[in-house]
């Protein structure tokens, strides 16, 4: 028989357990476990411990070792304590949403729009002198509570709102583990935030660059179509000056010079004019309407030397030939 207080193994007809001295007539002939299921029960249903908790509030990514030792001392301190964090000061709305605080982001973001309209308010209830003033005191308030007391405070911020979720998460279930996996879902930190706030950043970054490369694009454009416009005027005026060597007087048009041929793109229309002038009307996206003109005049070997001037055209835009000397 087994004694029902230790356990021991005693004879049959033993009065007494010879290991307690407790009386066997409530002893069991198989030897009880309740003491070492009960343990085996709880070796395999332990608790989670706080920092469970915390670290599933807080989640696996960025931070993690820093905000649970915070957390642990703030519990040893017995609630949050002030100390200066650098990404509340920098970025505060996002990492507000990084951390899925969102009630404190909306907050936070309009909260300049309030003060804003109280400042408004103000001046028109109390006039420009007191509602100025009234609204530049508020306004003050409002830069301290978000470039000072939010970067000092925002761990401890951080810290009750873990604890919110996990008391809410314990008020969900009984379950422990199921607990954690209710906290996991809804702690940690957002991975959305971070490529809006990529996007937000690249964009800028994308449109400096638009900026710049668009206007250099287009000019280097013009500048391609202009030297299309200045072969053809090449040739026009070539055909001019060989009319003169050869009939001693200037063509009154380029046909009766012989040039015949058709115009590139960036040509709207070409005439001689008189004295043998020689204008070219030129027909670009950003040049249309616009004029090259080319005015013959005979040097010492009586050789046609043209002179170059564009009408209207900016002077980086116009070829070698056609730029003055001297630019103002």
């Amino acid at each position: 028989m087994f004694c029902p207080q230790c356990g021991n193994a005693n004879a049959v007809s033993g009065v007494a357990c010879v290991g307690c001295g407790t009386l066997m007539a409530d002893a069991v002939v198989a030897p009880p476990q309740p003491a070492r299921a009960a343990s085996q029960n709880a070796v395999n249903h332990e608790p989670a411990d706080t920092t469970e908790f915390y670290e599933a509030a807080i989640g696996i990514n960025g931070g993690h070792d820093y905000y649970l030792s915070r957390f642990q001392s703030y519990d040893a301190h017995g609630g949050p304590q002030a100390g200066w964090h650098w990404p509340a000061f920098f970025v505060t709305f996002w990492w507000m949403l990084y951390r899925k605080m969102w009630r404190a982001a909306i907050i936070y973001f309009l909260a300049p729009y309030a003060a804003t309209l109280f400042a408004v308010a103000a001046m028109a209830l109390l006039g420009q002198t007191a509602g100025g003033a009234l609204g530049g005191l508020v306004f003050l308030l409002y830069l301290g509570w978000a470039f000072l007391w939010i970067p000092s405070h925002a761990a401890g911020m951080y810290y009750l709102h873990c604890k919110a979720k996990i008391a809410e998460s314990k008020q969900a279930s009984r379950n422990e583990q199921k607990q954690l996996r209710i906290l996991a879902a809804k702690g940690g930190s957002s991975g959305v935030v971070v490529i809006l706030l990529m996007l937000f950043a690249v964009v800028p970054v994308v449109g400096i660059l638009g900026a710049i490369a668009i206007p250099q694009y287009a000019e280097y454009t013009t500048r391609t179509q202009m030297k299309e416009a200045q072969r053809y005027t090449g040739g026009a005026k070539e055909a001019i000056a060989a009319h003169y060597y050869a009939r001693h007087r200037v063509p009154s048009s380029l046909e009766e010079a012989g040039f015949t041929q058709p115009y590139p793109p960036m040509v709207g229309q070409a005439s001689v004019g008189k004295g043998g002038v020689l204008t070219v009307v030129l027909a670009g996206q950003s040049l249309a309407g616009k004029s090259l003109v080319y005015v013959p005049a005979l040097d010492d070997q009586q050789r046609i030397v043209w002179e170059c001037r564009g009408e209207d055209i900016p002077v980086r835009l116009l070829p070698k030939d056609c730029r003055p000397s001297v630019v103002p």
